[in-house]
């Protein structure tokens, strides 16, 4: 403890030293040792007064050095009740500022120094209990803080647990509605197949029964024209010949019976198929009614050749023989000679002399 005021040497070193540690320079210091044990303890008295000087000014890191450089200087601990004195006031000071770091190092340093004085132990355990505080609090907030962290990743967990489960659920829909759609799609290809299968046995169906019905008037003979109830000879028989043999060729012709005879221009142009312009009720003049040449105009030879329905022929596909020109019946009403005929290889009506050799098919 300080127990006289110290000599002006002494006091010119104290300034000295503390003019020394207050710029950061208190290292030379350690040269003090090779002084004399009373001139050191002069010096340490004098820091110790500086030190105090220090605290009363609120300047905790100054009040520090001071002490740490008093402990090198009073290396035989003649002061050490007034460092520990010391060091706790400024830990307290530190603490009230905010310096928890120098309040922890003038702790521990006073700590050590094992004081006596009642009020510097009651200094250092208000202290010890503010540091035990704060490091409390510290471990209370890192707790929140890892609380929050960890709620933090727990949710950012959560959300991307949910994220990625609403992206597999997405998937998951997308590849069910795919194969949905792809299961529609064979579907459909297998129906349409099936229509398209189902079409062809039908159309093959319809050709054979066709085919089946054509042999059947062609082993027959003779076909009755739904359309106007003429019945037609099929084949024709006899070769090539006027008009007026064709007549007697059909009244003597007794297939299926008789009752054949050589058409008119009228009926003969209701086997036309395939040529509008010359069918039955076409814009051809000629008919039954209209005989005369003035009759014939250009629709009359309307249709391009070997274009027909029936293999190229202008007529049903039950009639059958040489595609080429057919007598009628009818006179060209103003000449003394030509009658009409039908040329189903182009559908064309047109008058020739009778005598022209031509081809014949009896109706009844």
């Amino acid at each position: 403890m300080l127990t006289r005021d110290p000599s002006p040497e002494a006091k010119q070193l104290g300034r000295l030293a503390a003019r020394l540690w207050a710029v950061r320079e208190l290292s030379q210091l350690t040269e003090l040792g090779n002084l004399g044990a009373t001139l050191r303890t002069t010096v340490a008295e004098t820091l110790v007064r500086c030190a105090d000087a220090f605290i009363e000014q609120g300047a905790v890191e100054g009040a520090v050095a001071v002490c740490i450089a008093g402990l090198r200087v009073d290396s035989d601990g003649v002061l050490a009740e007034d460092w520990a004195r010391c060091l706790a006031r400024s830990a307290e000071l530190g603490l009230e500022k905010g310096g928890e770091h120098t309040a922890r190092v003038s702790h521990r340093v006073a700590s050590g120094l094992a004081s006596t004085a009642e009020e510097t132990r009651n200094s250092l355990g208000r202290v010890e209990a503010k540091l035990e505080r704060r490091r409390m609090k510290r471990r209370r907030w890192k707790w929140i803080l890892a609380t929050a962290l960890f709620a933090v990743a727990l949710g950012a967990g959560i959300v991307t647990m949910a994220a990625w489960k609403a992206e597999e659920a997405r998937q998951a829909e997308e590849a069910r509605q795919a194969e949905e759609a792809r299961q529609a799609e064979e579907e459909a290809r297998k129906a349409e197949e099936a229509r398209k299968a189902e079409e062809a046995r039908q159309a093959e169906e319809a050709r054979q029964a066709e085919e089946a019905r054509l042999a059947e008037i062609q082993r027959r003979g003779y076909w009755r024209d739904p359309s106007t109830d003429l019945t037609w000879q099929v084949t024709p028989t006899g070769d090539s010949m006027g008009r007026d043999a064709a007549q007697r060729h059909c009244r003597g012709l007794s297939l299926a019976g008789g009752g054949w005879r050589l058409p008119t221009i009228g009926e003969l142009r209701s086997l036309i198929r395939g040529c509008p312009a010359t069918e039955r009720g076409g814009s051809c003049g000629v008919t039954d009614d209209c005989l005369r040449r003035r009759c014939r105009d250009s629709s009359c030879t309307a249709c391009s050749r070997n274009a027909g329905p029936a293999d190229g022929c202008y007529w049903p596909a039950a009639m059958s023989g040489t595609c080429s020109w057919y007598w009628s019946s009818s006179p060209v009403a103003d000449s003394a000679d030509p009658a009409w005929y039908v040329y189903f290889h182009s559908g064309n009506v047109d008058g020739r002399y009778v005598s022209t050799v031509k081809h014949v098919r009896c109706v009844r």
